[in-house]
């Protein structure tokens, strides 16, 4: 039994494609009015591809008897056929996955039929406690260590005061869940960073 961690994932919300530049999702046509700051409603087929590979790397990784925490935002629904999301329901993505999943509520999660009270976790790795909470502005200063979502692709890891924020948001991971070895490794390979010794 492993654990994972991923946030933002966003199963069913075309809109986020462009929000987030998940490029590699767009086909042709939305890709060249995307670069050109040219509004356009996201296709059917690039949502699919968005949540095709979400679903096929996340299985790729997690097994059934893993853990995976899911920090925030897990999908989008929505009523009004704008454009915006799916109609789908939260057990209708939960059903693809593989692995026990324990689920952070986001800012999107009210509206998606996902049934989670659970604002913020803490748990312990490798003797380090880590603070897990969805938006990086409701970050725990007691501990040295948050794991954050909500801000896709804007940064990878913050510092506020002697606390290190870390972005475990599919965006700054190859839309692949993560696990504390893969976190440990990038953040010092990439950035000199020794979680083991802050």
């Amino acid at each position: 039994m492993r654990y994972y961690f991923v946030a933002d994932t966003h199963f069913g919300h075309g809109n986020i494609i462009r929000y987030a530049n998940r490029l590699k999702f767009m086909n042709k046509k939305e890709l060249e009015l995307h670069k050109k700051g040219i509004p356009f409603k996201v296709s059917r087929e690039s949502q699919d591809r968005m949540n095709n590979a979400l679903i096929r790397n996340w299985n790729e990784r997690v097994k059934d008897d893993d853990i995976i925490i899911v920090n925030g935002d897990f999908c989008f629904k929505s009523g009004t056929n704008r454009g915006e999301g799916e109609s789908k329901k939260a057990e209708y993505w939960i059903n693809q996955l593989k692995g026990n999943k324990i689920f952070i509520k986001g800012n999107h999660d009210k509206n998606n039929s996902l049934k989670t009270n659970i604002l913020s976790l803490l748990i312990e790795i490798a003797k380090t406690k880590i603070y897990v909470v969805h938006k990086p502005e409701h970050y725990n200063p007691n501990y040295k260590i948050n794991f954050v979502g909500h801000v896709h692709d804007k940064w990878l890891f913050k510092r506020v005061g002697k606390t290190l924020l870390i972005n475990v948001g599919v965006d700054m991971w190859n839309y692949y869940p993560i696990t504390w070895e893969d976190i440990v490794r990038k953040m010092l390979r990439e950035n000199g960073i020794n979680l083991f010794k802050i």
